[in-house]
């Protein structure tokens, strides 16, 4: 049996950031910068995977620094996801909570003992260049952080499960799915950096 796939019809023209490359070596640094990768095998696949032409691609018209702070998200958001995945694997899925209670107090700027763990320490970098770039209407900003909030529920949610061997059925996974892949976190991290175009 063969298929025959419809052709893809794009309504936008393809456009990359004119910062892309400036922007790849920037992440590359600052991943190692706050030791959020120590494998350089590791290192060396996200280096393959060119996650940095991904972001230059959604915010093709923002600026250089703009563009450093939607990668090095990206990449550090990708990283968590991965962790996520390795607790639930190794039937840990509890230690996920406190760790992502304290960095959701770092977007919301509650009252948070100073910053330790290579994560936190690049989500408060992340956040602070972010601030300082632009000033991000609270709604906006208390949405980003109720969205990370969701995001790491998701991830807990599949670690459990991965940590239990349970399979959820297609309505649960649908249902779940916006918030394990980071979608409504990533829509409100587009409009905060958008606003701050060339």
């Amino acid at each position: 049996m063969t298929f025959k796939l419809q052709d893809f019809y794009c309504p936008f023209s393809s456009a990359i950031n004119q910062h892309c490359e400036v922007a790849c070596q920037h992440t590359l640094k600052w991943l190692r910068l706050f030791k959020l990768v120590t494998d350089e095998s590791v290192y060396k696949t996200l280096e393959a995977a060119k996650y940095h032409k991904l972001a230059a691609r959604i915010c093709p018209n923002v600026s250089l620094e703009a563009l450093k702070s939607f990668s090095d998200s990206m990449l550090l958001f990708f990283i968590l996801d991965e962790q996520s995945e390795d607790a639930g694997t190794s039937g840990q899925p509890e230690m996920l909570k406190p760790q992502h209670e304290r960095l959701v107090d770092i977007l919301t700027h509650a009252e948070l003992s100073k910053p330790d763990t290579p994560t936190e320490l690049a989500m408060q970098d992340i956040w602070q260049r972010l601030l300082q770039l632009h000033h991000t209407p609270l709604p906006l900003r208390l949405r980003f952080a109720k969205s990370v909030k969701e995001y790491f529920e998701g991830l807990r949610w599949e670690a459990l499960n991965h940590s239990r061997g349970i399979t959820p059925d297609v309505e649960a996974y649908i249902k779940m799915r916006p918030f394990t892949n980071g979608a409504y976190l990533c829509f409100d991290l587009i409009q905060i950096i958008d606003l701050l175009r060339n």
